[in-house]
Formats: structure tokens, C-alpha cells, sequence
């Protein structure tokens, strides 16, 4: 497995936002998304269920991408030139600690089977208000393009 891991100080630049919840069905030939529509709504006064999602891909930013394709793609999710991607390849018999709150990005090379732990997060530890103090943050800083050039000068200085 190729995870692409982000740690969580870069919550701010991957531009996570809401999209309609969706289900995974297998065709014949591959697996799709059924996304939840409208006409899905039990009622109509019945809200589509939304879900936190990062539309932008790091992978699409990092080596060996190509220069031109890197800021084709930046020129769409600026604020990803800012990101810390890490790419960790996992073999057969590795382990990966995975730490709360890094985001996550995982693709396969061949079959593969996978055993998840999960620890319980303490959500009164200092991390998990700074990672939600960043999540709020990023709102603003999305929706700003003047707050988005103080960001660029502050982090080329």
C-alpha cells in the first residue's frame, strides 16, 4: 500500500468541504459512487446527508508530478502548495502507525489484506483543539483571497 500522509497543520490548505453522502457498488466491470440525490430524500423536506470530504489530491503536487502539471492543478486548489505530504510505502509484514488527526490518503499496488486498530481520541487533549481551532480557521482562509496572500507572504519569508 502507497499511503500519502498530512500532518495536521496542513487541515488549513487541503480545502475540506461538504459533498452529498454517497454509496459503493460493484458493477461488472469496477466499482462506482451512487451519490445521494434530492429524489433519494425519503421526503421532500428531507435534507440529502452531507459528509466532510478533501476534493483536492496531494498526490497531484508532489515529485515526480510534472512542473506544468503542478500548477495546473495548483492554479485550481491554491492553497495546497502549502501542504506537508509524506509518502510511505508499506510492504508485506509492515506496520503503520497512523497519529490522530493526519490525513490520509491510501492506494493499493495489489490485493491486499488490512488489519485496523483504532484507539479512542481524547478530544480534552491540547491537539484536538488546536486541529479544531484549524478547522474553523480554514473557512476564512478558503473564502479570502486577501487572507490567502498574507498566508503566502508569511510562509516565504
Amino acid at each position: 500500500k502507497v499511503f500519502t500522509v498530512c500532518p495536521p497543520a496542513d487541515s488549513l490548505f487541503l480545502e475540506e468541504t461538504e459533498f452529498p453522502s454517497g454509496t459503493f457498488r460493484q458493477t461488472d466491470s469496477n466499482w462506482v459512487v451512487d451519490v445521494q440525490t434530492k429524489s433519494d430524500a425519503e421526503s421532500d423536506t428531507e435534507d440529502i446527508e452531507r459528509v466532510r470530504w478533501i476534493e483536492a489530491d496531494v498526490e497531484r503536487v508532489m515529485e515526480p508530478e510534472s512542473s506544468q502539471s503542478r500548477q495546473e492543478y495548483l492554479g485550481k486548489f491554491p492553497l495546497l502548495q502549502y501542504t506537508h505530504p509524506v509518502r510511505v510505502y508499506v510492504e508485506s509484514g509492515d506496520m503503520l502507525y497512523l497519529p490522530a488527526l493526519w490525513y490520509h490518503r491510501v492506494t493499493q499496488t495489489c490485493e491486499t489484506v488490512a488489519v485496523n486498530y483504532w484507539y479512542d481520541m481524547r478530544f480534552d487533549s491540547p491537539n484536538w483543539c488546536y486541529f479544531n481551532f484549524l478547522q474553523h480557521l480554514s473557512g476564512e482562509v478558503i473564502d479570502n483571497d486577501e487572507t490567502e496572500r498574507e498566508c503566502d507572504e508569511i510562509l516565504t519569508r
